[in-house]
């Protein structure tokens, strides 16, 4: 199963949805926007044709809360915390979603 990342491709350069530019060196494929496609062996990025509707990928920053003072009571979990539905990954200190409905860009 493939599933959008969230990449879109401008002539030669790539950008992510928040506008931010990365590097990606696409085998030939057939489209702009960049997906992949997640095995238990392997998981490459490829572009796609961005009419294609597919599930996504969802990523927000995890809410690590800070204080100027000494800290009340936790309210979020110190080993996920992240919003309900979201899996954290503290290599990126982001939480991120799978989004099982069809999106095409």
């Amino acid at each position: 199963m493939s599933v959008w990342l969230g990449g879109t491709k401008n002539g030669s350069s790539w950008t992510w949805t928040d506008g931010n530019p990365f590097s990606f060196i696409s085998q030939p494929s057939s489209g702009n926007c960049l997906a992949i496609s997640p095995s238990q062996t392997t998981s490459n990025w490829y572009s796609r044709n961005c009419s294609t509707n597919l599930p996504y990928l969802r990523e927000i920053p995890a809410e690590v809360e800070t204080f100027s003072s000494c800290p009340p009571k936790p309210t979020i979990n110190p080993t996920n915390p992240c919003k309900q539905g979201y899996s954290f990954f503290p290599k990126w200190n982001y939480c991120y979603k799978y989004v099982n409905e069809g999106l095409d860009f």
